[in-house]
């Protein structure tokens, strides 16, 4: 039927019909599920969860044992420098001998100074004894032993991007750890005979935290990219060209 056809009654309970559908079909859409937004959050190894709780532990014990209480923060510090110098050594093991000039002089030094303060090392030297007979003599140094990569992780397997995921998982752990202590640092200050001192001792090891991205990251970045087949392709193009080819080199593709 044509809406003249139609009385003004069948009208208007035409419209209150439609009108009840649209506000059914607005509440419907008002009450459909959405997706929560993502979470946010931290990805932490569970080394950096420890040594965060030694941290608290005996910062609290800092406050009760006064007459110790510099040793102790001495002790932390230890702890935080040799979990720095292994995550660096472990995880950037495989950078090539010929990029370790790359990596910064004051890096390089401050882990040479952990190297001879902390790890375990011991050689055999000769001395004259009073008499003029040399004798055999062993010279021992350091507390811990040098730190042992997980059998679970290999840093060669290009299925798993050579460790990238645990790669990056370490290193800003200790990025995060440093960040903590140096909030903590202002709470340990009161508890210490030279407060100076401990700021001394504390701001070269949490200032040079993020330079051990670049020997990490770097040693990843140069398997992937296979720079060793793409310097050897390049080194084969000829750079004279006497007019412009219309194909780009093979090394192009490459990258």
């Amino acid at each position: 039927d044509s809406d003249d056809d139609l009385s003004e009654e069948q009208k208007m309970e035409i419209l209150k019909e439609n009108e009840g559908s649209s506000s059914t079909l607005e509440s419907f859409k008002q009450d459909r599920w959405t997706a929560p937004p993502p979470r946010q959050g931290l990805c932490i190894a569970n080394t950096t969860l420890s040594v965060l709780r030694l941290f608290g532990r005996y910062s609290h014990l800092m406050k009760l044992l006064h007459p110790i209480a510099d040793q102790i923060l001495m002790g932390l510090k230890q702890l935080y420098e040799y979990y720095l110098f292994s995550v660096t050594k472990l995880f950037s093991c495989d950078l090539p001998d010929s990029e370790a000039p790359q990596i910064s002089s004051n890096l390089s030094n401050y882990f040479a100074s952990i190297r001879s303060e902390l790890i375990f090392e011991s050689h055999v030297v000769f001395e004259l004894d009073e008499h003029g007979k040399e004798t055999r003599k062993e010279i021992s140094r350091g507390i811990v032993s040098l730190p042992n990569m997980s059998p679970i992780i290999d840093l060669n397997g290009r299925e798993g991007q050579y460790a990238l995921n645990e790669r990056i998982v370490a290193v800003e752990s200790c990025v995060y750890l440093a960040g903590q202590i140096s909030e903590l640092i202002p709470y340990l200050r009161p508890h210490v005979s030279n407060p100076d001192f401990m700021d001394q001792s504390y701001t070269r090891p949490l200032s040079l935290v993020k330079e051990i991205r670049w020997p990490v990251y770097y040693a990843v970045i140069l398997k992937l990219l296979n720079t060793d087949q793409i310097i050897s392709l390049m080194s084969k193009v000829s750079w004279e060209l006497k007019e412009v080819r219309s194909q780009h080199s093979e090394y192009v593709d490459i990258l």
